[in-house]
Parts: C-alpha cells; sequence; structure tokens
C-alpha cells in the first residue's frame, strides 16, 4: 500500500507539472498572441501611416516628376544646344588645327631653310673672318705701298714741273730758232737770186766759155758747201743749237759769199 501510495503520489506530482507547464505554455501562447495582436496593430497603423505617407508621396513624386520633367526637358535643350555649340566649335577647332598643322608644317619647313641660311651665314663668317685677315694684311702692304707710290708721285711731280719749266725754256728755244731759220732761209734765197742773176748774166755777156764753166762751178762749190755746212748744223745737239747753230749758219753764209764773190773776183782780175 506504501508502494501504491507513492506511486500515486509521484503520478500526482507529474500531473500537477503537466499542467502547470501547461499553463505557463499557455501564458506564453497568450503573451506571444497579445504581442502579435500588438505587432499587427502596430503594423496596420503603419500600413496607415505608410499609405498616408505613400498619397503623400505619389502627389509629391507626382509634382516631383513632372518638375523633373520640365527640368529634364530644359536640360535636353540646354544639352541639344550645348551639343550643336559644342559640335560647332568642334568643327571650328578642326578648321584651326588644321590650319595650324599646316602653319606648323610651313614654319617647321622655315626652320630648316633658316638652319641651313644660318650654316651657310656661319660658314661665310668663318671664311669672311679669314679673308678679313688677308685683306687687312693686304691693305697694311697697300698702305706701305700708298706711301712709296706718294713719294714717288711727289717726286714725279717735281721732276714734272721741272719738266715744264724746261719745255717753256724749250719752246722759247724753238721760237728762237724758227725766227733765225726764217731769217736764213730768207738770206738763202737772197743769196740764190742773186747767184742766179750773177751766172745768168755771166752766160748772156761773156763770150768766154772756159769763164762761164769756171763760175758755173764756182757756184755749184758753193752750193755743196751750203748743204754741208747745213748737214753739220743738223747734227749739233738740241741742248745748244740756239747760239751755235745760229753762229755757224752766219759764218757759213759770209764764207759762201765771200768766197763765191772773192773767186768770181780773182778770175777776172
Amino acid at each position: 500500500p506504501h508502494q501504491s501510495i507513492g506511486k500515486h503520489a509521484h503520478a500526482h506530482t507529474q500531473q500537477q507539472q503537466q499542467q502547470e507547464q501547461a499553463a505557463t505554455q499557455q501564458q506564453e501562447q497568450q503573451q506571444q498572441q497579445a504581442q502579435h495582436q500588438e505587432e499587427e496593430e502596430k503594423q496596420e497603423q503603419t500600413a496607415a501611416a505608410a499609405v498616408n505617407t505613400t498619397a503623400t508621396s505619389t502627389a509629391q513624386t507626382q509634382e516631383d516628376t513632372a518638375s523633373q520633367i520640365s527640368q529634364q526637358q530644359r536640360f535636353n535643350t540646354e544639352q541639344q544646344t550645348l551639343m550643336d555649340e559644342s559640335g560647332k566649335m568642334l568643327e571650328y577647332l578642326r578648321k584651326e588645327v588644321f590650319k595650324l598643322r599646316n602653319q606648323n608644317s610651313q614654319l617647321k619647313n622655315d626652320f630648316d631653310l633658316l638652319k641651313d641660311n644660318n650654316q651657310r651665314l656661319m660658314d661665310a663668317n668663318a671664311s669672311a673672318g679669314a679673308s678679313f685677315v688677308a685683306l687687312n694684311q693686304h691693305a697694311k702692304q697697300l698702305s706701305k705701298q700708298n706711301v712709296k707710290l706718294q713719294t714717288q708721285y711727289d717726286a714725279a711731280k717735281a721732276q714734272a714741273q721741272q719738266y715744264n719749266v724746261l719745255q717753256i725754256e724749250l719752246k722759247e728755244e724753238l721760237k728762237m730758232k724758227q725766227a733765225t731759220y726764217i731769217a736764213e732761209v730768207h738770206s738763202r734765197l737772197q743769196y740764190q737770186k742773186a747767184l742766179g742773176k750773177v751766172t745768168d748774166l755771166i752766160q748772156e755777156q761773156c763770150r768766154d766759155t772756159r769763164m762761164v764753166e769756171k763760175v758755173l762751178e764756182i757756184a755749184d762749190e758753193c752750193e755743196m758747201e751750203y748743204l754741208a755746212g747745213m748737214d753739220g748744223d743738223e747734227s749739233v745737239p738740241a741742248s745748244g743749237v740756239g747760239a751755235a747753230a745760229s753762229g755757224t749758219r752766219s759764218a757759213t753764209d759770209s764764207r759762201r759769199s765771200s768766197g763765191l764773190f772773192g773767186s768770181i773776183s780773182s778770175y777776172f782780175s
């Protein structure tokens, strides 16, 4: 009987425990249901608020969308304008780039030409420097030669002045010679005329043939002596021609006239 009472007590204890656990689980379920209801209420409230917010946000969104569409249109218009302007600018820049490339190519060619010209000028400058040194030396030599030539020129000028003075003296002497020669020519002509008259007179009036021949022979000798005297006068140097020729010819004419007439006189006597 004690074991059955113990078993019955133990079973009753287990039953109580199970009841307590069931009550606890039921309480927990009730609490969970209450929490679930609260959460559902909160969700409903949240949903209602969300609906209100959605309606408000929808209207706002529509307004924002309209505004965004308007802004987008303006933006698209501005973008199109910018694209058109950018296209024009790009075309202009493309043309400018093409021009600048051509100019760059031309400048490069000009630079190459200038480089070549510069090299040639540098070479010419070096050559000109060497030529300048040579020309400087040559100029110094020419300067020395110029001094010598100037000295020679001064000497030649002085000598030319002397020659001019001598030429003037020679001209004066030539005038005197010409005057003397003219006088001698006149005297010679007179002697020839006188001799011709004498020989003609003797040939006409004298009958002696030997005398006529002798007179003609004497006349020929006088003529030969005159010619010999003329040749001797021409051989006299030019520096002493003036007085020497005049004296020689005068003496010759005197001898010739005195010899001619003396011979004739002695022949007739």
